[in-house]
């Protein structure tokens, strides 16, 4: 079996110094004993941005702003790592960071059957290597997602969303309660940990961990079976 990621840089709709990922992972899985057939399968997607610091303040323009007017996850993740009225980093983050702008990963999804297999670090290692180039930091929210309401379902039709994946993934089935949203989120946080994030001082019920870069930290690769995932150290 091989491991294969795939992400596009600029996907969907670019607002000043933000840039939009749109990634996925794929497996290809052998049909027969000799391997000359393979069936590939989606088993993956990422969705991140980049927050373009360096380009904005060369333009003269406000990347707190360009922030504030995607969503509210977005600014809360701006202002889990930007000090508030500045584009300095916080002191937490500290001064390895070799960088300006801010990779932050909005979500992270596998499916269920593939779950417990390392993919999940895979997808984010990938996304981090690839795309946070020019990053002095990583922030990302260590929650799982929510059961849909009736609006949200209706809303994600009307937008033209993946109906099939939104099954796939069984969301419908996620996070029901307030008590196995908080198992499931300190549960995560043990996962991102090991590829170096920490929780943020600053975040809101510790929702968000942050990664500087610049430093090194354990990343995941494919083993020589092109299957299994193991850690390695990183340089």
């Amino acid at each position: 079996m091989h491991v294969t990621f795939e992400a596009v840089r600029g996907a969907g709709v670019e607002r000043d110094y933000v840039t939009q990922v749109e990634g996925s992972l794929h497996l290809s899985i052998a049909q027969d004993e000799d391997g000359l057939n393979e069936e590939e399968i989606e088993i993956g997607r990422v969705s991140a941005r980049v927050i373009c610091v360096d380009e904005a303040c060369g333009e003269g323009g406000d990347p707190a702003d360009a922030a504030d007017a995607i969503d509210q996850q977005t600014h809360d993740m701006w202002c889990a790592v930007i000090e508030p009225g500045t584009i300095n980093f916080r002191d937490f983050v500290g001064d390895g960071a070799l960088g300006s702008d801010v990779l932050m990963v909005m979500s992270i999804e596998i499916l269920p059957e593939w779950r417990g297999q390392l993919f999940g670090l895979l997808l984010l290692d990938e996304t981090i290597r690839v795309h946070g180039r020019g990053c002095g930091a990583v922030v990302l929210e260590a929650a799982p997602l929510r059961q849909l309401s009736d609006a949200d379902r209706e809303a994600a039709r009307l937008a033209g969303d993946d109906t099939d994946w939104r099954e796939r993934m069984k969301w419908d089935g996620l996070a029901k309660t307030e008590a196995e949203y908080a198992r499931v989120s300190a549960r995560l946080r043990e996962h991102w940990a090991q590829l170096g994030f920490e929780l943020c001082p600053t975040a809101k019920r510790s929702r968000f961990m942050y990664r500087t870069e610049g430093l090194r930290y354990p990343y995941v690769g494919p083993a020589e079976s092109g299957f299994d995932l193991v850690l390695h150290d990183g340089k």
